[in-house]
């Protein structure tokens, strides 16, 4: 007999009939009689992949001692019915006795071992399909090989009855007398995460087989009693134990497999008959036993003693040795998950039955003990015996494994688990009845122990996060009992967890070595830190929260399928999980909203708290720290609670469409869709981003609904009930404006008047709730107004939208600052051009079809067509916005699209500081702004604009930026106001100044690119630089002029900056004029020289001392005399009458060159050629006086020196033209 907890039944086998019967209400009752021969082992296993009907749940095998049957079973959970199925699937097992059935959960495999067979592995292998050389069942033996294993059993030979009796001595000394039963199977276990099956041996032998895909099993490794034993010893901490591990009646009674999830470190756990429970690793040498590398290494690493009864008095007075109670430990014996042992041993106080000891992992006292200061990990465990009459005959989990986590790390934490996993029951069943018990969870034995004086015990044991978590999980339930007693009673209850909840909580205090830390930094003076202990009701609210949404944190929120070439989504968590989690999270609220007075630190710091009661600044700083951790957990409680609902409101929406979720999904962008793919419930309830996403599904829900024609009232009103902060007032603002734009759109050739007055109600809608409209929302909203061409709208309401958005007008002072970068300022201002942008796109619609309107227009017929006038309305909306930031922006918009004329029209106050605030960075706005100032007739700041092109950084070649000074200067001398002509006066003197430095760096620039001296590379560069900015005077003189000989310039630069430096002027002319006489050709020579200084005489007639005649005439005379003597008469007194020079001045530097009669004039050729020139200026001086007499200048004793020089025909002209 034994139990089936997977379908709700317990069994029994009366010869060939088997009887079933539901064992949670004693009915239902089932029998199969089908069958020719007695029944001897029965089990219930799940069947392999695709070989029934998804209908089958289980399959149903009965051993005969003839052949092994394999039925279907059909179960239904909700009716608690069960059919079975003939599969004519059976195999012989004749001659086996097959006593031992085991069946792997993940393939189906069925594994079975017989008590004739010793310790031989079979397996049945069957399909669902016949074959000409196999039918659909046959049996394999994997410790046999060849055809012998499908077909012949062993058998063993205990004694030999024939042989004399004095022939025993000589069958024993050979071995074959002996009596020793056989070694066979008695317990098989299979550990599908690692994909290996434990035998266990008459003999206490453990053998470990690796079973991977198909059908082999491999024998790893055999693990034997002596070598368990000599383990256990090493292992052994106190010589008890290793006295009871050397006993020779120790034994291994059952086996217990711990899955990957349960432990990383160990694989199995061995129970042996004096109730020790031994913990065994199977390893390899060289690394872990992973995938399909089986273990080669087997070892006894722990163990766990049993209890030991009270020491006896001897009738010496002496005390003796505790005797163990779990001597005779049955094969009955099972490990729970996580940690519960149940021991089965004979009742010697009742010779007729047994007794059941249970000891169960104490989780919560070892995190407790754990969380101390300095404490030492202890394994604590609670333990009892469980009375029950008759003889045990099998011990099954009738609920789900409870297991905390899906992985060794806090599997064995019961504490963390108990509200979301139901306590776990195990029933025994004996050969008097069955007895179910109930494991009761730490929280239970609290609210057992309320209002008694041992809850102090649990405090002790537990500690006060604990105590407080599990006060807290009683407090906060709803009272629903059926009777009044009952209410009554669990009224009681309540308010006795909630006074132990606010009382044994404590207060916020400074600790450094306390479990549930707060950091808070001191001061700014003082660079410790300061660590605070919450309050235990913190730690246990936390807890309490933390382990109610548990299986929830990082689960997705939905669950995606892959379909035919599109992803579908369900929620990710079943609905009543949710409800759950949900109806929890309410219950604590509600009691801290009821209690919100009495707890210290949730309704916030009062006024004169320190006079209150708080005598000290760490008092003060703990309460802080204190009602920020509340803050926050109540916040993520609402967070919580509110997600939950919206996603149970989701389903309850979408319960009845046929595609389900996806007709809410569908309406999601596909950047979202992957988003809400990824979404887990930790980002959903605590970041941005996932209630972001929640808002969009939100907004998705009410497009759902409107799009099928019903009031977004309604479905607002639920969100704003449950969900407040997925949907606020200015949402259903929104969903009301959106209404009415589809209101609109489904008018659009219905009632023009009814259209125009709904999208005038949207667009008011949609301004009222401007600050709450995300960007996507207001781009579909755009779209729409575009399809119904009221471009107006679309323009109003983005407006409103990123002016409303900017709360603070952040955009508008990161503009005024120049927009510098990595100002904070920035994202408010980059938010805001996101929406101009849109309007923009808007305007481009608007151009694209008034221009197609203006094109397809009738010739001659003046009226505006409907587009041209939407276009004419959409910009007046632009230009009358009272947003500088847009109109900076929109003026942007004009340049980029290269019509940024079209701004010299307009008449805004945002235009002017637009044109004057981009001028500084913009050369195009700049061109435009000294324009702009022109055509309003404000000639000074036309002028100013130009002066500061001309000398800005722009790349700007040299003759524009001439230009620019020319106009500029042009503008100073025209007409303006009185007040400012004074201003202008002096602005256009400075633009004189750099117009004449300018006019030198074009002159410069005009050498060097006809210079044949530079090589290409070294021009460029030059002209480069000197075709862009204005450069100073002295970068002119010092970098070009001087060091490339140009002297001609050298002298314009001396000129304009009224440099008198006799000598560097001196030297000037002199390298000019030999610069000017490189050729061979004398004649050449001087008429060039000639030129060059009546040029410059003439350019330089204001500026004596650039152009020095008395210096001048002698050099060039010298000149004359030395390098150009064949040149004509007094060619150098024409030269300088033809600058400009007077006769005067030319005679008095001759006369006195003559007087002096230095160098190279002091010998008689050189002054004869210098007195012919003076004779020569005399004559043109007289011809030219016009009657005039010059002898009050030049005297008749003057002229006569020159007699004995110059011909007399010439002497007696002069002395006539003289009287």
């Amino acid at each position: 007999m034994g139990m089936f907890p997977a379908i709700d039944r317990a069994w029994i086998t009366v010869d060939n009939r088997l009887y079933l019967w539901n064992y949670k209400n004693g009915n239902d009752f089932s029998t199969f009689d089908e069958l020719d021969h007695t029944i001897f082992s029965v089990n219930l296993v799940k069947p392999k992949p695709g070989v029934f009907v998804d209908s089958i749940n289980y399959l149903l095998v009965l051993c005969t001692p003839v052949e092994l049957y394999i039925l279907g079973v059909q179960y239904d959970k909700v009716k608690s019915s069960i059919e079975f199925h003939y599969s004519g699937i059976n195999v012989s097992i004749s001659g086996l006795d097959v006593d031992t059935l085991v069946a792997s959960e993940k393939s189906g495999r069925i594994f079975f071992s017989g008590a004739n067979d010793g310790v031989n592995l079979w397996e049945v292998v069957y399909t669902n399909e016949d074959t000409w050389f196999k039918g659909k069942c046959s049996k394999i033996c994997h410790t046999r090989s060849g055809l012998v294993s499908a077909l012949t059993p062993s058998f063993s030979l205990p004694s030999v009855p024939f042989l004399p009796v004095d022939g025993s001595k000589i069958m024993g000394s050979l071995g074959l007398g002996s009596h020793a039963a056989p070694e066979t199977i008695i317990s098989m276990q299979i550990d599908d995460t690692r994909d290996l099956l434990y035998t266990l041996s008459s003999t206490s032998t453990i053998r470990i087989y690796h079973i991977p895909k198909g059908n082999t099993a491999n024998l790893a490794l055999t693990y034997t009693l002596p070598q368990i034993l000599s383990n256990f010893q090493m292992a052994s901490a106190s010589s008890e134990t290793r006295n009871a591990a050397a006993s020779k009646t120790l034994k291994i009674v059952s086996l217990q497999v711990v899955k990957t999830y349960q432990s990383a470190q160990f694989h199995l756990v061995a129970i042996t008959s004096g109730g020790f429970r031994l913990y065994i690793k199977a390893g390899r040498q060289y690394g872990v036993s992973v995938g399909d590398k089986p273990p080669n290494t087997i070892q006894v690493v722990g163990y766990r003693p049993p209890p030991v009864g009270e020491p006896v008095v001897n009738p010496d007075g002496t005390l003796s040795k505790p005797i163990p109670v779990l001597n005779t430990a049955k094969p009955q014996s099972k490990i729970f998950e996580p940690a519960h042992f149940f021991c089965v041993v004979p009742d010697e106080a009742n010779s007729g039955g047994d007794k059941i000891f249970v000891s169960s992992l104490d989780s919560g006292r070892v995190i407790h003990i754990l969380n101390q200061p300095n404490s030492v990990p202890t394994y604590s465990e609670n333990a009892c015996f469980l009375e029950v009459e008759g003889f045990v005959q099998s011990v099954e989990l009738l609920t789900p494994p409870f297991r905390p986590s899906a992985k060794p790390e806090g599997f064995l934490n019961e504490c963390a688990a108990q509200y979301s996993l139901p306590p776990p029951q195990v029933a025994v069943l004996t050969n008097t009845g069955i007895y179910v018990f109930t494991r009761r969870l730490p929280y239970q034995i609290c609210e057992n122990l309320l209002g008694s004086d041992d809850i102090k015990s649990f405090f002790d044991a537990y500690g006060r996060t604990e105590t407080c978590a599990s006060a807290l999980s009683v407090a906060s339930k709803s009272i629903t009992g059926s009777s009044s007693s009952s209410s009554a009673q669990a009224y009681a209850s309540r308010e006795m967890a909630t006074k132990i909840y606010i009382e044994i909580g404590g207060r916020a205090h400074l600790r450094y070595d306390d479990e549930s830390t707060y950091a808070l930094v001191r001061s700014a003076n003082n660079t410790g830190s300061e660590t605070i202990r919450l309050s235990g009701r913190f730690d246990g609210l936390a807890t309490y929260v933390s382990r109610t949404i548990r299986d929830l944190w990082e689960a997705n929120v939905f669950k995606s399928t892959k379909g035919a070439g599109a992803v579908t989504f369900s929620l990710g968590s079943p609905r009543k999980s949710l409800e759950s989690v949900q109806l929890t999270l309410m219950e604590i609220a509600e009691f801290l909203e009821r209690n919100h007075a009495f707890i210290e630190g949730l309704s916030g710091i009062p006024d004169g708290f320190i006079d209150a009661g708080l005598s000290s600044r760490a008092e003060e700083i703990s309460l802080q720290a204190e009602h920020r951790g509340l803050d926050s957990l109540v916040k993520l409680i609402k967070s919580c609670r509110e997600g939950l609902a919206f996603l149970l409101l989701l389903h309850d929406e979408t319960a009845h469409a046929s595609d389900g979720l996806e007709a809410v999904m569908s309406y999601l962008p596909k950047e979202l869709r992957e988003k809400v793919e990824e979404l887990t419930f930790k980002h959903f309830f605590t970041t941005a981003d996932g209630t972001e996403l929640a808002k969009e599904l939100v907004t998705c829900l009410v497009n759902r609904s409107i799009s099928k024609g019903e009031s977004v009232d309604s479905i607002s009103r639920v969100l704003q009930d449950r969900c407040e902060s997925y949907c606020s007032s200015s949402d259903v603002i929104i969903y009301k404006a959106l209404e009415d734009l589809r209101k609109a759109k489904s008018l659009a050739e219905g009632d023009p008047e009814l259209r125009i007055q709904s999208l005038y109600d949207s667009v008011k809608m949609f301004k009222k709730a401007a600050a709450s409209i995300q960007l996507d929302s207001l781009k579909e909203a755009i779209s729409e107004y575009v399809g119904l061409k009221y471009y107006s709208g679309a323009i109003e309401v983005a407006l409103s939208v990123a002016f409303v958005g900017d709360k603070g007008n952040l955009a508008l002072g990161y503009l005024h600052d120049g927009k510098v970068e990595g100002d904070p300022r920035q994202v408010a201002y980059d938010a805001r051009v996101k929406v101009y942008n849109l309007i923009f796109e808007v305007l481009d619609i608007v151009d694209e079809k008034a221009q197609l309107s203006t094109e397809s227009a009738v010739p001659g017929v003046n009226s505006l067509s409907d587009d041209e006038k939407a276009r004419q309305e959409a910009y007046n909306i632009c230009f009358e916005a009272q947003d500088e930031v847009f109109h900076f922006c929109f003026y942007d918009w004009f340049v980029y699209r290269g019509v940024e004329s079209r701004l010299l029209a307009v008449n805004t106050p945002y235009i002017l500081p637009y044109l004057v605030a981009n001028a500084k960075t913009n050369l195009t706005i700049a061109d435009l702004l000294w324009v702009y100032y022109q055509k309003r007739g404000d000639n000074y700041a036309a002028a100013q604009v130009l002066f500061s092109l001309a000398k800005s950084d722009f790349d700007i070649a040299l003759g524009s930026r001439l230009e620019f000074l020319s106009r500029a200067r042009g503008y100073c001398n025209a007409d303006g106001p009185p007040g400012l002509r004074s201003a202008m006066t002096q602005l256009g003197s400075s633009i004189q100044e750099h117009l004449d430095i300018a006019s030198i760096q074009d002159d410069i620039l005009q050498a060097v690119r006809e210079d044949i001296r530079f090589i290409p590379e070294k021009r460029d560069e030059a002209v480069a630089v000197l075709n862009g900015q204005l450069l100073n005077v002295s970068q002119l003189y010092n970098d070009y002029a001087y060091p490339l000989g140009y002297h001609e310039i050298c002298l314009v630069i001396y000129q304009v900056t009224d440099y008198r430096g006799h000598d560097e002027i001196t030297k000037s002319w002199q390298k000019l004029i030999n610069s000017s006489t490189e050729s061979d050709d004398e004649l050449s020579n001087y008429e060039h020289v000639s030129s060059v200084v009546q040029r410059l005489g003439q350019q330089f007639m204001n500026a004596e001392f650039v152009f020095p005649t008395d210096v001048l005439v002698p050099m060039l005379e010298t000149f004359s005399l030395e390098r150009a003597p064949n040149a004509p008469r007094g060619w150098v007194i024409d030269t300088f009458l033809n600058a400009g020079v007077s006769s005067e001045t030319i005679y008095a530097l001759l006369s006195d060159l003559l007087e002096r009669k230095e160098a190279p004039f002091d010998d008689k050729y050189g002054y004869e050629k210098l007195a012919m020139d003076l004779a020569y200026l005399l004559t043109r001086w007289s011809s030219e006086s016009r009657g005039r007499t010059i002898s009050h200048i030049v005297s008749r004793d003057d002229i006569e020196k020159l007699r004995t020089v110059i011909p007399q025909k010439e002497y007696a002209e002069i002395l006539r033209r003289m009287r």
